[in-house]
């Protein structure tokens, strides 16, 4: 225990605290404050050797985009503030994205974003978006991507409970879905921080925001709907574009990966690691796919 700590202890004040596991660095954040950073990629053990305040915040993973259809939506998000861990190990699981469904026009879903967990926090992902025969997409935990082609009606997803009082949830937006009669244009899936857009005759919806933390980086933006002419794009926080037959759509700008453009024949994959949706594609060659939900993660930071 480090002098500093020892002082803290007996004022009665709190002890930093002193831990082991994922990836550490040392960050100073825009906030002025100096951290030392677990960063957790897959699953693995936070050892607490010394108990005291930390911060984290745990994503889900991403929904997969569909083949002719929508985005999936991004991940969820539980930002954790001043919460104080007893010495002891805590267990991290990190979710997996969501795959797409591949050149398949049937009933079939793509699949929806595993789950992120630490300390008891559970955050869900994102659900999968919805196509040409399923009228609307899985409701995952943040509403994974849009209403299919033939669905005129936006469904609403449901965020994780609350825990306690040290944390903020983001999740529960609702999808985008199309605005018309034509089949060719579908929504984006819900971001984290924003409602997925709705796709119009001539452009597919763009994805929702995710939201940003601590000052850096954002997480769980909503993958893109394709248009038979353009493709919408990605939101912010890692979801994959869109594919259109003129224009394709870009991915969002993640952390600590942007989601994957797209391309004539594949809509792009959610960013790893940020819970970005997958894009959807549009139905024009065999070799069509959408894209794959991006992981999720679990980051904890404490004072130095």
């Amino acid at each position: 225990m480090s002098i500093q700590q020892m002082f803290l202890g007996a004022g009665g004040g709190v002890s930093l605290m002193e831990a082991t596991g994922g990836t550490v660095t040392t960050n100073t954040y825009p906030d002025g404050i100096t951290y030392k950073v677990h960063t957790f990629t897959s699953n693995g053990t936070f050892q607490v050797t010394s108990g005291g305040e930390m911060d984290a915040f745990i994503v889900g993973g991403g929904g997969g985009g569909r083949f002719y259809g929508g985005g999936g939506g991004g991940g969820s998000v539980i930002l954790i503030t001043a919460k104080t861990l007893a010495v002891g190990n805590y267990s991290v699981v990190i979710a997996s994205g969501g795959a797409a469904v591949g050149n398949d026009a049937t009933s079939t879903f793509a699949n929806d974003g595993g789950t992120s967990t630490f300390n008891g926090y559970s955050a869900t992902g994102g659900g999968a978006g919805g196509g040409y025969y399923n009228k609307g997409p899985r409701q995952g935990a943040n509403e994974g991507g849009c209403g299919g082609l033939y669905s005129i009606t936006p469904i609403s997803g449901t965020a994780p409970n609350d825990q306690d009082a040290y944390d903020t949830v983001y999740g529960g937006n609702e999808g985008g879905y199309r605005s018309g009669s034509a089949q060719d244009f579908a929504g984006g899936g819900a971001g984290a921080g924003a409602d997925g857009g709705d796709g119009s005759s001539t452009t597919g919806g763009n994805g929702g925001a995710g939201v940003q933390i601590w000052g850096v980086g954002y997480y769980g933006g909503g993958g893109a709907g394709h248009s038979g002419t353009y493709g919408g794009s990605g939101g912010i926080g890692g979801g994959g574009g869109a594919s259109g037959m003129s224009t394709n759509g870009t991915g969002g700008a993640g952390w600590p990966n942007a989601g994957g453009n797209a391309s004539q024949n594949h809509g792009g994959d959610g960013g790893a690691n940020t819970g970005g949706g997958g894009g959807g594609c549009y139905w024009v060659y065999s070799s069509d796919t959408a894209g794959d939900g991006g992981s999720g993660q679990v980051v904890i930071r404490y004072k130095v």
